[in-house]
């Protein structure tokens, strides 16, 4: 699909969110205050977002002596005398009656003054006059549920319940997590605003330390599924973002996913292809063999790297390894394992790699004199003469002179490397020789083009004569192809289901398969 059509998607099929180099994350607004534990909680709406709104709902005990029979008759009428016998601890209160009660003004001063320490956020104007009747006496209804129950005291109490309904908060999903989206009462203390916490205008003025340093790509699937999307009141989307920033620190902040909303910041679809490389790689294997072998690189000027390590060079440079060395002017990364591994460590400099799609010569491709790998066996002779000048230099320095302890030292230095020669010429014949059948396959195909009737389907290119082919991290695309079933673990489709059965039976020959039936 061209990205042309991709273009004309609607929003829904656009599942790929690109935040492009210079993007600025938002940071979350001051926080309004504190909950405590015990503080019951109504869910308003969603209960799987980062950020959810909530009606706060608070239980309180007041002494007996405040019961006003007038104020319970209006509301239960011929039952009053039930209720005041409850109260006074005879009969429990019946939990399916509409049982409330009208607060007086004393009561409510009574309440600020005991729970005020407790429930900073609440002012008196917030408690409603007329609220929920829970129980009284001492042998309160226990069929209530207990998260909404408080310690009696040593007089008899009754105790009534209320929700702050036009007095939402908005909380992190994590402190209510314990309630699996079912009301409930909070276990622990939760930071709340009083409007939703993120907006443009919460920008920080500090360009370096939340300006996205290098692009990123972000599967909306995969960052509903760790809980890193908030909804705000505007039905807006916004996701939660981990970069590297200016200075090469790792940050975390939000962006606005609505179109046009934010600056730098794209919804696309698979078929645009976001934050992909392609690179033409020539060099042979014997000369990237060769720039990328031990004490190479670090000799080499830009302008002989290969445009497969150009492009590498550019990634590693975003790394923390490469940041301490700047600062303490030390040479920047450069191919070893070492740099690699602390590259693939990090994610966005994980995803950089694996968006390179790199076009080369198959390692399925050979003649029949394997001359492209005959180029490594010229390395093993310079490897060798490498470690003799090097143990020479080492055995000098010691004062070694003696001919029969030197000439000892060479000798070994000689069987090891003919004993990696001999292994090389096994891995050759054994190994990469039986493995080569791409020229075959272009041959067969060339002398026996299949004709496609079918107009819906796509037409399979031929193989390339010359072996030469665009390779693409396997991995990295799963996420990039239509999910199956949303109910599954991972991001199953029919790309990754090919993946798990080359996996699970060791046999990549399934790579070589058509792709599977996507219906």
């Amino acid at each position: 699909m061209k990205r042309a059509l991709a273009d004309g998607l609607l929003e829904s099929e656009k599942t790929i969110i690109l935040v492009e180099k210079e993007a600025q994350l938002v940071k979350a607004a001051k926080l309004a205050g504190c909950l405590s534990p015990g503080v019951g909680i109504h869910f308003t709406d969603n209960t799987e977002n980062y950020y959810i709104k909530i009606n706060p709902v608070y239980t309180f005990n007041l002494p007996a002596r405040f019961f006003y029979t007038s104020n319970a008759q209006s509301v239960f009428g011929t039952e009053i005398d039930k209720v005041v016998n409850g109260i006074n601890g005879k009969i429990p209160a019946k939990k399916d009656a509409s049982q409330s009660y009208i607060l007086t003004a004393s009561e409510k001063k009574y309440l600020m003054l005991m729970y005020h320490s407790r429930y900073p956020e609440l002012t008196e104007e917030d408690i409603p006059d007329k609220v929920e009747l829970v129980s009284g006496g001492k042998e309160q209804d226990t069929r209530l549920p207990s998260v909404y129950s408080e310690p009696a005291n040593n007089e008899d109490f009754f105790t009534i319940r209320f929700m702050l309904e036009n007095k939402p908060y908005w909380i992190e999903l994590d402190n209510v997590l314990h309630l699996q989206g079912e009301d409930g009462q909070l276990n622990s203390s939760a930071s709340y605003w009083h409007d939703f916490p993120l907006s443009l205008a919460n920008i920080p003025t500090e360009e370096d330390k939340n300006t996205v340093l290098s692009s990123r790509t972000l599967s909306l699937n995969a960052l509903a599924h760790d809980g890193l999307i908030a909804i705000d009141e505007d039905n807006t989307t916004w996701v939660k973002v981990t970069a590297l920033d200016k200075q090469s620190l790792m940050i975390h902040g939000w962006v606005n996913i609505k179109d046009n909303a934010q600056a730098h910041i794209k919804r696309c679809s698979p078929w645009h292809w976001p934050g992909f490389e392609t690179i033409e790689e020539k060099a042979s294997i014997g000369e990237l063999s060769n720039k990328i072998g031990k004490n190479k690189v670090a000799k080499l000027d830009l302008e002989d790297y290969t445009p497969a390590m150009h492009a590498l060079h550019q990634i590693l440079t975003g790394t923390l390894i490469y940041s301490t060395q700047r600062k303490k002017g030390l040479p920047p990364p450069t191919f070893t394992e070492r740099d690699l591994k602390e590259a693939l460590r990090r994610s966005w400099a994980a995803e950089l790699i694996g968006h390179l799609l790199v076009k080369y010569e198959s390692e399925w491709y050979a003649d029949e004199a394997l001359s492209k790998w005959n180029e490594v066996d010229e390395l093993f002779e310079e490897e060798r003469q490498q470690k003799k000048e090097m143990i020479e230099a080492g055995l000098n320095e010691l004062g070694i002179t003696q001919p029969y302890l030197r000439d000892y030292v060479f000798k070994l230095v000689d069987e090891a490397f003919k004993y990696i020669q001999t292994n090389w010429k096994i891995e050759k014949e054994q190994r990469i020789k039986p493995s080569l059948w791409w020229k075959e396959v272009a041959q067969a195909q060339a002398q026996n083009p299949t004709a496609n009737t079918d107009a819906n389907t796509p037409k399979l290119s031929n193989l390339s004569a010359d072996g030469k082919a665009w390779f693409i991290h396997p991995v990295a695309m799963v996420d990039y192809f239509k999910i199956i079933e949303k109910k599954k673990c991972w991001a199953e489709s029919p790309f990754a289901l090919l993946l798990g059965k080359v996996e699970s039976n060791n046999d990549y020959s399934a790579y070589n398969q058509t792709k599977p039936n996507q219906n």
